[in-house]
């Protein structure tokens, strides 16, 4: 299988701009003993991990901690509805029609990525684009898409530990916690479509250079 992959030096990485429903809000901001309320968003599906990230709330909820769950996409929840109704947890099973995410956001505090596997995460770049930091495991792409401290707070371990301890600190350091958030603000031309657009023309161009001018820029 190896002789059909891409050659290295015809991969061109980009950064995944920001996705907004809505105007773009002001930096968020949080008082000391605030309850943290955490958002698992978009498709219910095995590898997003929300049995992780129920694992993890539980263990905060045990020890005191003020954080509320919320659970909002279609899919099958099964035999977790039962947990999540303990947690008093709210959950929209159901399509999240495009209209409806910048209002559900608002409600929300931080969104949470508990994958098990993942190549990159639209949920996050929702996240941004809503000023929302960015609770994640550090699972595939999303260690290079959630830079911890900036954009959110990244678990040393995909574990349930580590993704509680993760979710401990946003809970409880607002100074971190409000910090992220005016940095999302900052920093959003940083990560802007019309960015990646002027990125990806750019790319584009350099290797049409580099194929000699061919038509097509990236023939063989």
């Amino acid at each position: 299988m190896g002789a059909h992959r891409t050659p290295a030096a015809r991969i061109v990485c980009l950064f995944h701009p920001d996705l907004h429903y809505g105007g773009a809000p002001a930096a968020r901001q949080r008082r000391a003993g605030d309850p943290l309320r955490v958002l698992f968003f978009g498709r219910i599906l095995k590898y997003k991990g929300l049995p992780l990230l129920m694992d993890a709330v539980e263990r905060l909820r045990a020890d005191g901690l003020a954080v509320q769950l919320g659970v909002a996409g279609a899919g099958n929840i099964g035999a977790e509805r039962g947990r999540l109704a303990a947690l008093r947890a709210e959950v929209i099973n159901r399509w999240i029609a495009d209209h409806e995410v910048g209002p559900l956001f608002a409600r929300y505090d931080a969104v949470a990525l508990s994958h098990i596997e993942a190549s990159q995460s639209g949920v996050a770049a929702t996240a941004y684009g809503h000023r929302l930091p960015v609770v994640a495991v550090p699972v595939g792409g999303l260690v290079e898409q959630v830079a911890d401290g900036r954009t959110g707070v990244l678990a040393r371990r995909p574990s349930v530990a580590s993704l509680a301890d993760a979710i401990r600190k946003l809970t409880l350091d607002t100074t971190l916690y409000n910090a992220i958030s005016r940095d999302l603000v900052a920093t959003a031309d940083d990560r802007s479509m019309s960015r990646f657009v002027a990125e990806l023309a750019a790319k584009i161009a350099e290797c049409a250079m580099g194929n000699g001018g061919t038509r097509g820029g990236l023939a063989p």
